[in-house]
């Protein structure tokens, strides 16, 4: 379930500057020349830039894998991954690492899933419309691809089979894709530079990212993250929510904040809150004694949210979660 792969090295040797070739750029505020190298083969691209002794590759696993993003590679394709990426790069590149692969590090991983879905994908994208993501930017184009973005992340859903009509070269793929009916959602998440990598993931070579659980684990996380962007807005009340939390706690109920909720109602706190799960997570932890209960509390109402939206767009949420949590 990787999709676009991005990794560099500092340490290699060229053998063979022939397959490479040279561009020179200009800045315009400064008039500074900057050069690099490249070396593009199919569905594989590698650059070199002299001035920091930096290569990096990058490539598309499913199109390196099938000739196209179409279909998903999984966790038992890894081998022949690691030896497709190998051949692009040491022997039609005519680079030389003494390590191999394991000398990369990751710059930039996108993971995929296909989710098939029981009506058109527009479907759900229009009801993934009304949410919103905290500090991205939506993008919503014709309601086919709906994305939130910002410099670091990405979490994005579109409709794959017209993503491939439009898109795709290849007449044997395209052939394909022209019976095929519009049913699968695209969910993809990206993490777009290194700095964000290296926070989510450490110090880790690219193979560490080829995992199945990884990818799920990773596309869950960011769509728990979406929060009702729409809805009757409160006055956020810390105080009064505090007050009648500690009412609770005389009456030694053990489930303070289940019974918070009870009281309060869900609809009425998550619009107090404007769905601000930073709100939600300050009033919690007044109700619970300790991190993990707050945990489960959170996991739990991010999951339900949906329960405020109308019943045909709770139906098509639950689905793509649910398929989203599936094991392949």
């Amino acid at each position: 379930m990787v999709d676009t792969l991005q990794a560099y090295t500092r340490n290699f040797r060229v053998v063979d500057w022939n397959r490479w070739t040279k561009h020179t750029t200009t800045n315009r505020g400064t008039g500074e020349e900057a050069t690099k190298e490249s070396c593009n083969l199919e569905n594989f691209n590698a650059t070199i830039f002299p001035q920091s002794n930096r290569l990096n590759f990058h490539t598309s696993l499913p199109k390196l894998l099938y000739g196209s993003s179409l279909w998903e590679v999984k966790e038992t394709d890894k081998d022949k991954l690691i030896e497709l990426i190998q051949k692009k790069l040491f022997d039609e590149c005519g680079v030389s690492v003494s390590e191999g692969l394991e000398d990369f590090k990751l710059s930039r991983v996108d993971f995929c899933k296909n989710v098939p879905v029981e009506h058109h994908p527009t479907d759900y994208i229009s009801s993934l419309n009304q949410f919103k993501y905290s500090r991205r930017e939506k993008a919503n184009y014709k309601n086919e691809t709906l994305s939130f973005r910002n410099t670091r992340r990405e979490l994005t859903f579109y409709d794959k089979v017209e993503e491939v009509s439009r898109q795709e070269k290849n007449e044997e793929i395209k052939k394909i894709v022209s019976t095929m009916p519009h049913n699968i959602l695209r969910v993809e998440t990206r993490f777009r530079n290194s700095s964000v990598v290296k926070k989510e993931f450490g110090d880790k070579s690219l193979m560490f990212v080829m995992s199945d659980e990884l990818a799920r684990e990773k596309l869950c996380r960011e769509f728990d993250g979406l929060v009702r962007a729409e809805g009757e807005q409160l006055e956020f009340d810390f105080n009064g929510n505090l007050e009648l939390i500690n009412e609770i706690k005389k009456s030694r109920c053990r489930n303070v904040f289940g019974k918070f909720l009870e009281v309060k109602g869900l609809r009425v706190f998550l619009a107090e809150c404007c769905y601000d799960w930073k709100r939600v997570e300050s009033v919690m932890r007044q109700a619970c004694n300790n991190r993990f209960t707050v945990y489960k509390w959170m996991r739990r109402l991010q999951s339900n949210q949906a329960l405020v939206l109308v019943e045909k767009d709770r139906q098509l949420i639950r689905e793509i979660r649910d398929k989203l949590r599936k094991v392949a």
